[in-house]
């Protein structure tokens, strides 16, 4: 994910990986990166959150910065759970193992209902 933003996306990586070594510092100074290094993710994000199904109400993620870019990726056999982008008049199929990303604080979306899975 840090080869894709830097490769397609300079100056969102610039402002990320600046962030990214202040989290780094932090993490370092209280020693957080020597018991959990599994929790460094190379500045690609800071976070990380799970939930099951979608939102099929369209939103925008307000608590997150407006610049920044979510990474989304779906788990499991599923069908149905498109992501629905409405300004863009678009629906973009997800299939396990995949993952995409977009400014979902300036996009309004919402996933399709999930058929099954």
């Amino acid at each position: 994910m840090v080869k894709i933003l830097k490769q397609y996306f300079p100056e969102q990586w610039a402002r990320q990986e600046r962030a990214y070594q202040r989290v780094r510092h932090f993490m370092k100074t209280r020693k957080i990166l020597q018991d959990k290094p599994w929790l460094d993710f190379g500045g690609a994000f800071f976070a990380v959150a799970v939930k099951e199904g979608n939102s099929e109400i369209y939103h925008l993620d307000w608590s997150d910065d407006r610049e920044a870019l979510t990474w989304v990726t779906g788990l499991g056999t599923w069908k149905g759970g498109d992501l629905r982008l409405v300004e863009l008049d678009v629906q973009v199929p997800m299939k396990e193992g995949e993952a995409l990303c977009g400014c979902m604080r300036q996009l309004v979306h919402s996933g399709s209902p999930i058929v099954s899975g």
